[in-house]
């Protein structure tokens, strides 16, 4: 579950927490919730438990949904984005993506590189171009593309935090809006394990 308050456009966007609750109510009347996360290896009867990754801060919306439900709930955090307040790359990709859209970050993309023309690299690994991002708008493939399987991670990760500075402002100010506190993590209920 991750929700951007109906703010962000692009992959930062989820449900809603009143269709996130129906969803849970759908799905309650399916199947059991476990009690603790080894049920269902314990009785061989179906059950569910549900992860929540990066520790998003607007996991707290939701908390009443699942402390009614007696839902058991794992929230996965990143050390980095938790407790140093820094913003993790793939969200810094997506904030850079919604405010300034694909094609001009790819544009941008391309200026960065002004020793190789990204259009040229060949792929890393062994994948094939046309298997990649095939639902996307070909403006967010191509960049898509070249962010994870053209350029390397290190050049990957320095365009980005120039950008994420110029464009967007402090780091430490968009973490404290998108992620849990320590104070926030001490707060969730007892279905709650971190």
């Amino acid at each position: 579950f991750f929700y951007g308050h109906g703010t962000y456009d692009t992959a930062l966007k989820g449900v809603e927490p009143y269709h996130f609750e129906k969803q849970l109510q759908e799905l309650c009347r399916r199947i059991s919730p476990a009690f603790q996360f080894s049920d269902g290896i314990k009785t061989q009867q179906d059950c569910f438990s549900i992860t929540i990754d990066d520790g998003s801060k607007t996991v707290l919306d939701v908390v009443e949904y699942l402390e009614k439900r007696k839902i058991n709930t794992y929230v996965c955090i990143c050390g980095n984005s938790t407790l140093r307040k820094s913003v993790l790359s793939a969200h810094k990709i997506n904030l850079l993506r919604n405010e300034v859209g694909d094609k001009h970050l790819y544009d941008k993309l391309k200026a960065w590189f002004t020793n190789v023309n990204i259009e040229d690299l060949s792929l890393k690994g062994k994948v094939k171009q046309e298997h990649l991002y095939r639902y996307d708008k070909e403006d967010t493939r191509k960049l898509k593309i070249a962010l994870n399987y053209k350029l390397d991670s290190n050049n990957v990760k320095n365009f980005v935090d120039d950008n994420f500075a110029n464009l967007l402002g402090s780091e430490q100010e968009w973490a404290n809006k998108l992620y849990m506190s320590k104070d926030d993590l001490c707060s969730l209920p007892k279905n709650f394990e971190i």
